[in-house]
């Protein structure tokens, strides 16, 4: 086994471990919020609004479904949060591998654990269903499912996938960025000068964007009335849209990639402990 191969195995591992943690603080939310929601105590009498106790299943796969998107936002901040306290881990970064090559696979680990989140919450909400359907009458009788797998929705699948893997890059360049700036500047330590960095290259990130989203535009690149900065699709063929953003969103992945390697191979060191 390789370095890189036996690394990002046990980087996987430590993520999986807390997407399993997530998923298991989110149903149990969730069964405490259908249980509060369709219950009451009122002197030491327990009343519920259920008139079929198999109602209650169906309380908790809709309130598992609707904290999906809580706990998955929780989830990416931290898993955001997580990667960048491994760039400066002094120990991992001492596994004989490039720094270019541990932050890659710091980044892939990180987006397959997101993914791990999602089958398992599809998984789950799965075998809700099937329990509703089977001990559920009612449910069952008004159960309709309509799946039209179109290209419309692939499309948003892999602006989904670039738009994670943008934060991820973002979340990085923000940070190796400012502390290689810090670092040449006196007193490079101070909180209060790594702030205004830090704050000066957001507002370059946010000009850059805007800068290929002009550009791009300026020549008629696009087929569409597509603005990637206000977030405003005015265009009537969405598929082109899509197509736009995707571009955009790549190109946008590709640049900041190339200067995170850039940044990490020769001016972001780890933290001593």
């Amino acid at each position: 086994m390789t370095p890189a191969t036996h690394l990002f195995k046990e980087l996987l591992k430590r993520k999986i471990q807390r997407v399993n943690i997530i998923v298991t603080i989110q149903f149990v939310s969730a069964i405490a919020l259908a249980f509060f929601t369709n219950f009451s105590i009122n002197l030491g009498m327990i009343h519920t609004r259920l008139t079929n106790p198999a109602g209650f299943l169906t309380e908790i796969l809709a309130c598992f479904g609707s904290l999906f998107f809580v706990f998955g936002l929780i989830l990416f901040l931290l898993t955001i949060s997580q990667n960048e306290r491994l760039n400066r881990d002094q120990t991992w970064r001492l596994i004989p591998i490039t720094d270019g090559k541990f932050y890659i696979e710091n980044i892939f680990s990180s987006f397959i654990s997101l993914i791990y989140f999602v089958l398992v919450n599809v998984i789950i909400v799965f075998i809700l269903l099937l329990i509703c359907v089977l001990f559920n009458s009612k449910f069952r009788q008004n159960l309709g499912i309509n799946i039209h797998p179109s290209l419309e929705f692939f499309y948003v699948i892999i602006v989904a996938i670039l738009s994670c893997f943008f934060m991820f890059l973002i979340a990085s360049f923000l940070n190796f960025s400012s502390i290689a700036i810090s670092d040449f500047l006196p007193q490079g330590s101070n909180r209060t000068i790594l702030f205004l960095v830090r704050l000066l290259i957001i507002i370059v990130i946010i000009g850059f964007i805007w800068k290929i989203n002009s550009v791009f535009s300026f020549y008629d690149f696009f087929t569409g009335n597509f603005n990637l900065v206000n977030l405003k699709v005015t265009s009537l063929n969405s598929l082109v849209e899509l197509e736009n953003l995707m571009i955009v969103l790549f190109v946008i992945d590709l640049v900041i990639l190339a200067l995170n390697l850039f940044l990490i191979n020769h001016f972001f060191e780890p933290e001593k402990k």
